[in-house]
């Protein structure tokens, strides 16, 4: 019995596990359905140059029904009755229709019942279901890992295997072969290893591709190990690998200032040991990593790449370029040095350099007759490289020098000439401010009537000046006075001073003392005096003549006001008069 339900409901799980999306697990589904229906249709005996059926299958998941179609195209001559139907049994099936040739009609099949299948439906189901879980499950990798190529993952071993070993990362499994790891390495169940990502596939079998035994393995090594390999300031050139045995990895310094090859083994060789450590530390033998340092001169790098073979000279063919080959002469017995075991030290450096190298003691070479151009002359030719270059590139980071700064002395000008214009701007703004407010204020002002001469606008500027100064003057000497008396003793010493006041205006309050002849004159003399003063004031531009007429009345108000006949003692006058007489 075909239970839909159930069906729905374990594909679902089986795609929650895998990471598929639910409405990728129901395609899926009815995609192996409707594989089936055409197997059932065709009996499985279909030819390879006839097109299948045309069928539709659909799924119901509340109802948990199944319904199957089969979609015929209407022809006048039918030749396929699988592909085709005549319209006078197509208008017999749909009598409601308005039907006409070369169109389609999805014709329901009452002859499937789905509680009644076949084996061979369901095995034909299950097959067509998991190859397409299998693909979707591929694509979902795909997308989950492309962006992640190059670079290592930590995985978390869960089954060993003589051929390979299967790691699990994140939600996914990888396996990884005994070809691709470090030589005779072994590991645990348990156990976390870092892993290479060196490709994803939705063609291959096993869509993850992981290895340890890649160069790019190591390089990401160097770059976890070594920060200034990290940060760029030495970039890896090349790396020529032989897991488990011996690597070559050719380093160069943008830093004329940054040893790339000391920078990478480190202080007693404890950053290369790092690195060393994590290449098959659990096997026998350890994998050996020689630094080399890259040159643009091909004959110095294949000297250093011929390492720990001491390289005395060498021959490059100038004449065919593409052929790449060159002759190296070493010191007398260490041929096998530079050849190495079973060839690998030969060989790697073969790969990292793209030279075909072939290896001469130095003796045989001189009994040869060997041209060869040795180590010395090239460190030479070298060093002339090296100081021609750096000359080039100060005189070019002095020319972008002056360069800046002369574009940075124009900035400066035209910056400056922006901000003169702007305070100039700002200036006659304020000028023309100042000019509205004089005009508005002397529209505000009544104009007074001069008497006299006009004085200047300096004039006056400098009488404000003045006075300004005497005010600044008082105010410097001016002396603060504490008082220590307190509030009772300042309000007696008043009482006292007012009652003296009242005593002196008692005798003052007498009859006034004759005026003798000596002192007439000078009351004269101060009548004068008073007079010629009043002349000058007169003739001071301060008040008008109205205006000096009008004080003159408010003073003789103010005098008559003041006195009082009450208090004059007119005998004492009477008897000044008689003596007179």
């Amino acid at each position: 019995m075909f239970n839909v339900k159930k069906l729905i409901s374990a594909a679902s799980e089986l795609g929650a596990a895998k990471n598929i999306e639910q409405s990728t697990i129901r395609d899926i589904t009815i995609q192996a359905l409707e594989r089936a229906y055409i197997r059932i249709l065709t009996g499985g005996n279909q030819p390879d140059d006839l097109p299948d059926p045309k069928v539709k299958v659909v799924l119901d998941e509340e109802k948990g029904t199944v319904d199957f179609y089969q979609i015929k195209t209407i022809k006048k001559d039918v030749e396929d009755d699988m592909l085709e139907i005549d319209l006078e049994d197509a208008q017999e099936i749909f009598p409601k229709k308005k039907l006409d040739y070369d169109q389609d009609v999805e014709i329901h099949d009452d002859n499937i019942d789905i509680d009644e299948l076949s084996k061979i439906f369901i095995k034909q189901f299950k097959n067509a279901f998991h190859q397409r879980l299998n693909d979707a499950e591929k694509a979902v990798l795909y997308d989950t890992y492309k962006d992640h190529i190059g670079e290592i993952v930590i995985g978390t071993v869960e089954k060993v295997e003589d051929r390979a070993v299967t790691v699990n990362i994140g939600k996914n499994n990888v396996y990884l072969t005994r070809k691709e790891m470090i030589g005779d390495e072994t590991f645990t169940v348990g156990q976390q290893i870092k892993l290479y990502l060196d490709d994803v596939s939705t063609e291959k079998k096993g869509s993850i591709q992981v290895t340890r035994a890649a160069p790019g393995f190591l390089k990401r090594l160097f770059e976890e190990e070594i920060h200034e390999i990290y940060d760029g300031t030495i970039i890896i050139k090349g790396i020529a690998r032989r897991a488990g045995k011996r690597s070559k990895v050719a380093v160069y310094s943008n830093d004329p200032d940054v040893d790339a090859t000391g920078s990478c083994i480190g202080k007693d060789g404890t950053r290369i040991n790092k690195v060393v450590n994590q290449l098959g530390g659990n096997g026998r033998d350890k994998e050996k990593i020689d630094i080399v340092a890259w040159n643009e001169d091909p004959s110095l790098y294949i000297i250093d790449a011929l390492r720990p073979a001491e390289v005395v000279g060498i021959n490059i063919d100038q004449d065919d370029e593409e052929a790449k080959e060159a002759t190296c002469i070493v010191k007398d017995g260490q041929y096998s040095k530079a050849i190495g075991l079973r060839g690998v030290n030969v060989r790697l450096a073969v790969q990292l350099t793209g030279y075909d190298l072939t290896i001469l003691e130095e003796t045989p070479a001189k009994e040869e007759g060997l041209k060869y151009t040795t180590k010395e002359e090239l460190d030479a030719k070298d060093a002339e490289r090296k100081e021609a270059k750096r000359k080039s590139d100060f005189a070019k980071h002095s020319m972008e020098f002056k360069a800046e700064k002369e574009k940075e002395a124009e900035l400066k000008k035209v910056a400056d000439n922006l901000t003169a214009s702007k305070e100039e701007a700002k200036a006659k703004r304020e000028a023309a401010k100042k000019v509205k407010k004089a005009e508005a204020e002397a529209e505000e002002k009544p104009t007074p009537i001069a008497t006299g001469p006009v004085s200047s606008l300096e004039e006056e500027l400098a009488k404000a000046k003045a006075a300004a100064t005497r005010a600044q003057k008082r105010a410097e000497e001016h002396v603060e006075i504490k008082t220590t008396t307190n509030i009772l003793d300042l309000e007696k010493q008043l009482e006292k001073e007012k009652e003296e006041e009242a005593k002196k205006s008692e005798k003052k309050s007498r009859r006034p003392r004759k005026i003798t002849e000596s002192e007439v004159p000078n009351e004269e003399k101060k009548e004068e005096k008073t007079s010629e003063k009043k002349e000058e004031v007169k003739k001071m531009d301060i008040y008008t003549e109205e205006e000096l007429r009008e004080i003159e009345a408010e003073e003789n108000e103010n005098a008559e006001e003041d006195f009082d006949e009450d208090d004059v003692d007119y005998d004492e006058f009477d008897e000044y008069y008689d003596e007179e007489k």
